[in-house]
């Protein structure tokens, strides 16, 4: 009976994922106000961070450390992100109404682009607050240069992202 012990691999990796759970619980509870989810979402990164490093930490404790360290900085650039978000969305409607007009392709694929490195950077802007110490210009650069310079990864995480949705509303007839 030694995969019970409370030391062993298998003990541990039930540890682990019932910390990854509580983690996401804390996440989606500090995200209810839609305003403070940045700040929920980098406290996850810097929990899920200790959780990979082996660092054994308290989820609550240090989620809520996070949380209140990082919420200035996180809300600002969540809001930030959320504005830049309405205002993309509304041009995107317009030019795709703007079929009539001679709005060419090549223009239309620079604006998926741009959308898509905003999107991809907005996943990475907070994972680097919840590792390191910047200011917002410095994050915000620092995270358009990590996703440039990572751009499979960053696309696979989107990828993995929308999977995720898209199962979850698929299936969701089978939890009602």
């Amino acid at each position: 009976m030694g995969f019970l012990r409370y030391d062993s691999d298998f003990m541990m990796s039930i540890s682990r994922a019932a910390d990854y759970v509580i983690l996401n619980l804390l996440g989606i509870l500090f995200s209810i106000p839609v305003v403070t989810a940045g700040a929920a979402m980098t406290a996850k990164y810097y929990v899920a961070m200790k959780i990979v490093r082996g660092e054994e930490p308290s989820v609550l404790k240090d989620f809520w450390k996070s949380f209140r360290m990082n919420f200035k900085q996180s809300t600002l650039i969540w809001i930030g992100a959320v504005l830049l978000t309405a205002f993309l969305v509304y041009d995107g409607i317009v030019i795709m109404g703007m079929q009539s007009t001679g709005v060419n392709d090549g223009f239309k694929i620079a604006f998926g682009v741009l959308c898509a490195v905003l999107l991809m950077s907005l996943h990475a802007v907070f994972a680097l607050l919840a590792r390191f110490h910047l200011t917002i210009g410095g994050a915000v650069h620092n995270a358009i240069l990590f996703t440039l310079s990572h751009v499979p990864q960053m696309i696979l995480l989107i990828f993995l992202e929308v999977l995720t949705y898209y199962v979850c509303w698929h299936y969701m007839e089978w939890f009602i």
